[in-house]
């Protein structure tokens, strides 16, 4: 048994979720690193830090996948103190060119997963007390913001404003439950789906993101959050 708090990071394997794994190890976290396929970074993080660092096999996309990651951890723990959902897609769809098939793959893995990870794993989250669902969003999911913002990501902006709108659904049902839900906003980041003219680099984001997590308390539970510590208008 350990007196470290437990933290689920998705799509962990790369880019911001990658970056959430080194950031809460070195802040003391044990970490559930859950991707589908494990990584070089991810098996060197659990080599140095094997009591901290564990690597779950999880397609969010897939039902049994999901089942399995849940025993898996549930094995390890009796409880989640953290849930962080950042297994995302990054696709670009513009009007005039978007199609079917990609548009429901962006929802399926951007808007629909993180409610499935999140029901599957319920029992644990609400077995640690207070526990927080971390869902990551996007400024361009806010739209109040999109007007100003480029053109396009129909899919994506459409995905990330109903992960904002069930993070709010959650919020409101599972606060009896003392599960705190949070929609967080990454800004443009330096990453493979961000490209490099990003401004922001991964741990920059990170570890304001990081901040905002550690901050949350049952009153805020249900808002929409900047790297930066700011509110988000949906």
């Amino acid at each position: 048994m350990t007196s470290m708090k437990t933290v689920l990071v998705t799509g962990a394997s790369r880019g911001l979720g990658l970056e959430y794994v080194k950031q809460l190890v070195a802040k003391g976290y044990r970490v559930f690193a859950a991707s589908r396929q494990p990584v070089e970074a991810l098996s060197k993080l659990a080599f140095d830090f094997p009591d901290q660092v564990e690597w779950v096999p999880l397609d969010v996309t897939d039902e049994a996948s999901i089942q399995a990651a849940v025993a898996a951890v549930g094995a390890k723990t009796p409880q989640l103190d953290i849930l962080i959902n950042c297994a995302g897609l990054g696709e670009w769809l513009t009007f005039g060119q978007t199609q079917k098939e990609p548009f429901m793959r962006i929802l399926e893995t951007n808007t629909v997963a993180p409610v499935m990870v999140t029901q599957a794993f319920y029992p644990l989250l609400k077995a640690a007390g207070t526990s927080i669902v971390a869902n990551m969003s996007s400024l361009i999911g806010s739209i109040a913001h999109k007007p100003i913002l480029v053109k396009g990501g129909y899919a994506y902006s459409a995905s990330k404003a109903a992960l904002n709108m069930l993070t709010k659904y959650m919020s409101i049902e599972l606060a009896p439950d003392g599960i705190i839900l949070a929609a967080l906003s990454p800004g443009w980041v330096k990453t493979d789906m961000g490209g490099p003219d990003a401004p922001l680099t991964a741990p920059e984001s990170i570890a304001g993101l990081i901040k905002v997590i550690e901050k949350l308390t049952p009153e805020l539970t249900g808002r929409y959050w900047h790297y930066d510590g700011s509110e988000l208008p949906w």
